[in-house]
């Protein structure tokens, strides 16, 4: 009896786990099923909007983008490949309406139907870019003073590079990873206030028609070659994580760059800084600390404010950081 009862308690066992491992197959069997018919979904979503978007019809573009905008806060993974399309719309060649009518010699009807289309376009436009900035944009939790992103748009890279930004693009408070204005052309004022760009920021070439602001913003590595600055300029509190390289850049206007400060402990390359401004080391460990941030920081200062002093590297002016000879500087 003893026996028989073990046995049949043993093929009791086997028989329930079989029965486990076959309902565990069927399980992963139909999440797998749904997996893939929520990817088909989500693909012919996506390949539904990359339609409208090349319509002709200005409502249908504008529905193509709430759609994107739903397919993003419904999908996270997905949020890189809805941000590269919302993105390359932006990289497409525009003209902005008050162009087209200062450069057209003739008013007839043609010209009266393309900048009706214009403006819609820029209607287009402008929606784009609220999309992009509205979703990159953090918010203070006062209690901790973490910054959170409430839209759930994280680790986002920009391509932007060659892209016209019309109006006024406020990129204030939003975080991304990398961004690449490159060759970019920002027709109104820009606002980089309080924004945070981990990784590489890439103006180069990049032309602002009006005022600039990077107040309080945070960057990792930020290159400004051959960067028109149209109106009034501002660094005020800027970080730089990384190498900045300010070269061949342009400034129409007035520059503040005051209480500039860069990473001394983790330089990568020389950074290179505007004519009249020059990096300097920290006087000592505890002097290049920032409250909240991690890492010894060095400043930048006025030429005028410095006493002459061995530099390295060439900035804008031909003035670069200025690391020897420098009283109390701590070692890298």
């Amino acid at each position: 009896m003893g026996t028989g009862g073990a046995a049949a308690l043993l093929l009791h066992a086997r028989r329930q786990q079989a029965a486990e491992q076959a309902n565990e197959y069927t399980r992963q069997a139909n999440e797998n099923a749904r997996y893939d018919a929520e990817e088909r979904r989500i693909t012919e979503l996506q390949a539904q909007a990359n339609e409208q978007l090349g319509n002709e019809k200005a409502s249908v573009r504008l529905g193509a983008l709430t759609l994107l905008k739903r397919l993003a806060n419904s999908y996270p993974d997905h949020q890189q490949d809805i941000v590269d399309i919302l993105c390359a719309y932006l990289r497409m060649p525009f003209d902005h309406p008050d162009q087209i009518a200062t450069n057209s010699e003739h008013d007839d009807s043609a010209l009266k139907s393309k900048i009706k289309e214009a403006r819609e376009e820029l209607q287009v436009r402008l929606t784009v870019q609220r999309i992009l900035t509205g979703h990159l944009k953090f918010d203070i939790d006062y209690e901790t003073g973490e910054r959170i992103n409430k839209n759930f748009w994280n680790d986002i890279r920009l391509d932007l590079s060659g892209a016209v930004l019309v109006k006024d693009f406020d990129f204030s408070s939003c975080r991304a990873s990398d961004c690449d204005f490159s060759g970019a052309r920002f027709e109104g004022f820009a606002s980089f206030a309080g924004a945070d760009i981990s990784g590489l920021a890439w103006f180069k070439d990049a032309n602002f028609a009006g005022w600039a602001w990077f107040n309080e913003a945070n960057f990792g590595d930020a290159m400004f070659v051959g960067t028109y600055f149209g109106g009034d300029t501002r660094f005020a509190a800027t970080r730089f994580a990384g190498a900045a390289v300010f070269k061949d850049e342009q400034f129409a206007g007035p520059v503040i760059f005051d209480d500039v400060r860069f990473r001394w402990d983790l330089r990568k390359l020389p950074s290179t800084w505007p004519s009249g401004w020059v990096g300097k080391a920290p006087e000592s460990d505890a002097g290049g600390r920032i409250e909240g941030m991690e890492g010894i920081w060095g400043c930048v200062v006025s030429i005028d404010d410095t006493q002459p002093a061995a530099a390295d590297g060439d900035g804008g002016g031909g003035v670069g950081d200025v690391f020897a000879d420098t009283p109390g500087a701590a070692t890298a």
